[in-house]
């Protein structure tokens, strides 16, 4: 039995709506293999209800604007980051923290993530090693007085301590930038863009070291198509040890941007080919982001359309990088903008354990004031079948101007924490909230 209602005229009208997408090649987006065996114990998780907690503030400071927060979180805790774009590390943009027991109180106070400081800071990603210590990626101009944009990681222990800071980019001509981050394990999976290195503008690259530091595999280029434009990367790690990856491409499928994915395996290995995510081709298709499953399965979202009229759609795919699912709508309401953010991939969905995960997107005007935060719970009841476990919930409590760019990660109980940004709430300019979403099981 579910808490919550199944919304099958959802599906239906998807179904409808995606049952015109057909080529012939199923890693071209088109096609689906179901053929994976269904494990009922995987794909029948049990009944939880989700306990929204009051939204509160992340950010400590707040003179200025801090802005485009990222969390992660593992059994006890989650840490958030986001950008102070007012000197407060003493040059430009900074990056800071804040940690959080799992009932959102504090644990020490927020402090600064780049030890670096020259220039810029920002889009920063981050996630918790399998050892428990804390990793950043962030985008930085001139790290150690090069003349371009790198992309650099942190490392931190376990009580937020910097061991090490490093550059993850061996390629330095030209710009580097947007990194993202993945924990295999015992090991870590970096993601970023790379202007010109694979001969044609912006390019997808990545590297493996071990949650202790030490090199694993060097960088090395992750898409095949190199034409125009490949760039936003996001990552997230597979239940068989291996990632993948996803980013946007220009015009890859004639029609704007569309996503693309490609499964790496746990030695750094290409594993099938480059795939489309979307079935639907026309305009956009772009700022991606992925989560793997505990049943050799992943999802890929996206949003999809021209602004101003968007929706966020999602996609199952199995570990080999094989549709198995149509694209299904996350969003209910229609009308307008609902989407991803057009800042950076990743970082939208989390997996709740066994086959359920959650989605945030922001939406233009359905809170009654500019954007808002909606969620919604999904499950797979087979390896082509996703179930709507909610209906779109709205997020921020304060609806007063904006409230946007989520970002989720999930407890390992199933329960979650999702951030954003809000328009003058903290009293002066932007600054970053949160909600967690406690799991309760309802038999």
């Amino acid at each position: 039995m579910r808490c919550n209602s199944f919304d099958a005229q959802l599906l239906a009208s998807n179904d409808a709506s995606s049952a015109d997408a057909a080529d012939s090649d199923t890693l071209d987006g088109s096609s689906t293999d179901g053929s994976v065996d269904v494990d009922s114990d995987v794909y029948n998780p049990p009944c939880v209800s989700f306990q929204a907690g009051n939204e509160f503030q992340i950010n400590t400071t707040t003179a200025g604007t801090q802005d485009d927060a990222v969390v992660a979180a593992k059994d006890t805790e989650f840490i958030a980051l986001w950008v102070d774009r007012d000197d407060l590390d003493g040059a430009g943009d900074g990056v800071f923290a804040q940690r959080f027991s799992k009932s959102g109180s504090t644990i020490g106070g927020e402090f600064q993530v780049n030890g670096y400081t020259n220039g810029n800071q920002y889009a920063p990603g981050v996630t918790y090693a399998g050892n428990g210590r804390i990793i950043s990626v962030m985008k930085t101009s001139q790290f150690d007085s090069e003349a371009n944009d790198a992309a650099i990681a942190q490392m931190f222990n376990s009580s937020a301590q910097l061991l090490s800071e490093f550059k993850l980019n061996d390629y330095a001509t030209n710009i580097q930038g947007d990194p993202a981050v993945a924990s295999l394990g015992d090991r870590l999976a970096f993601v970023w863009y790379s202007y010109g290195q694979d001969g044609d503008d912006r390019g997808i690259y990545s590297r493996i070291i071990a949650d202790s530091g030490s090199l694993i595999k060097d960088e090395f280029q992750v898409n095949t198509y190199t034409t125009d434009i490949q760039n936003i990367p996001a990552v997230a790690a597979l239940d068989n040890g291996g990632y993948v990856v996803t980013w946007h491409s220009n015009l890859q499928d004639s029609s704007g941007y569309g996503v693309y994915g490609q499964v790496i395996s746990a030695a750094g290995d290409a594993v099938g080919s480059e795939f489309r995510a979307a079935q639907s081709t026309t305009f956009h298709q772009h700022y991606s982001s992925v989560v793997g499953l505990e049943n050799g399965h992943f999802i890929v979202a996206w949003h999809s359309g021209t602004d101003p009229d968007t929706d966020v759609y999602l996609r199952v795919f199995s570990n080999s990088g094989l549709a198995t699912s149509d694209e299904l709508r996350v969003n209910q309401t229609l009308s307008g903008y609902q989407g991803l953010s057009t800042l950076r991939g990743g970082g939208r969905l989390a997996s709740l354990g066994g086959t359920r995960f959650v989605i945030v997107w922001e939406s233009d005007g359905q809170d009654g004031s500019s954007m808002g935060v909606y969620y919604r719970v999904f499950y797979l009841s087979d390896p082509a079948t996703i179930v709507p476990e909610t209906d779109e919930i709205l997020v921020n409590q304060t609806t007063t101007d904006s409230q946007s760019r989520p970002k989720v990660a999930a407890f390992e109980d199933g329960s979650f924490v999702v951030s954003w940004q809000s328009e003058d709430q903290d009293g002066d300019s932007t600054g970053v909230f949160g909600r967690i979403y406690s799991a309760e099981s309802c038999q």
